[in-house]
C-alpha cells in the first residue's frame, strides 16, 4: 500500500509537470489507479483498476481502465464508466471517449444518464458537450422525475411517467423526441381499475423547466383502442 500510494504521489507530480504549459487552454485531469503508465514514445498515459481522473471544476472519470492520448487530447475508457459534474449529473456507460480539446463525449453500449431535475434517460448510445448543454440520444427509454407531474389529487400513486423514442435532441433544458411514446400512467394500473394510456406522436417535445409536453401528429393509445388526439 505504501508504495502504492508513493509512486500514485510521485506521478501526480509528474503529471502536473508536464501539463503545466497547457493548464490555460485545456482541462488537466489528476489520475489515481491501481496501476499507471506513462510513454513517452507516444505521449499516453494508461491507468488501470480502480481509475478516478478529477480537475479542478468538479469533473470527475471513474472506470475499470482509462487511455489519455495526451497528443490528441483524447481520453477513452473501458469498463463501468461514469462521468459526473458539479451538478449532481451523471453520465454511465460501459465506454465513451472524451475530447478534451472540443469537450465532447461519446458514449456506447448500456448508457444511462441522470440530468439535474432527476430525470433518467438509457440510451444505446449518446453525443454530448461535457456541460451536457446539448445531447443528442438513440433510442430512448427513460423514467421521468414522478413529483414533477404529481398533484394534489388520489391518482397520484397511479404516475409513473415515462417517455421513449428512436431520437431525442435536448438543449437549454427542451428535448425533441422523434417518433415519441410517452405516459404518465404505470402499466400494472389496468389491475387497479385505471386504464394505462401511451401518446404517440411524430415529435415529441418536453420542456423540462415549464413541466410541458408538446406533440404533433399525435394518436392516444387506450386500452389497445387507437384514438386521434386532437
Amino acid at each position: 500500500m505504501q508504495n502504492k500510494f508513493f509512486f500514485i504521489f510521485f506521478f501526480g507530480l509528474f503529471f502536473f509537470q508536464i501539463n503545466t504549459s497547457f493548464s490555460q487552454q485545456k482541462d488537466v485531469y489528476n489520475f489515481s489507479a491501481d496501476k499507471i503508465t506513462y510513454s513517452q514514445d507516444n505521449n499516453i498515459i494508461e491507468a488501470i483498476g480502480n481509475v478516478v481522473a478529477k480537475n479542478q471544476e468538479g469533473k470527475q472519470i471513474s472506470s475499470e481502465k482509462i487511455i489519455y492520448n495526451k497528443t490528441t487530447q483524447l481520453i477513452k475508457t473501458f469498463g463501468n464508466s461514469k462521468f459526473s459534474d458539479t451538478k449532481n449529473r451523471i453520465l454511465s456507460a460501459e465506454n465513451f471517449e472524451y475530447d478534451l480539446e472540443k469537450k465532447i463525449i461519446s458514449a456506447q453500449n448500456n448508457v444511462k444518464f441522470l440530468d439535474n431535475f432527476k430525470n433518467i434517460y438509457y440510451f444505446t448510445k449518446l453525443n454530448a458537450d461535457d456541460k451536457f448543454d446539448e445531447i443528442i440520444g438513440y433510442n430512448l427509454n427513460s423514467d421521468l422525475n414522478k413529483e414533477k407531474f404529481q398533484s394534489t389529487d388520489k391518482f397520484n400513486e397511479f404516475i409513473e411517467p415515462k417517455l421513449s423514442g428512436k431520437e431525442i435532441s435536448i438543449k437549454d433544458n427542451i428535448s425533441i423526441i422523434k417518433n415519441g411514446k410517452f405516459t404518465s400512467c404505470k402499466s400494472t394500473n389496468e389491475k387497479e381499475g385505471c386504464p394505462y394510456w401511451n401518446l404517440n406522436a411524430d415529435l415529441v417535445t418536453h420542456d423540462k423547466e415549464n413541466k410541458k409536453i408538446i406533440y404533433k401528429n399525435a394518436t392516444l393509445d387506450l386500452n389497445n383502442i387507437p384514438v386521434l388526439y386532437t
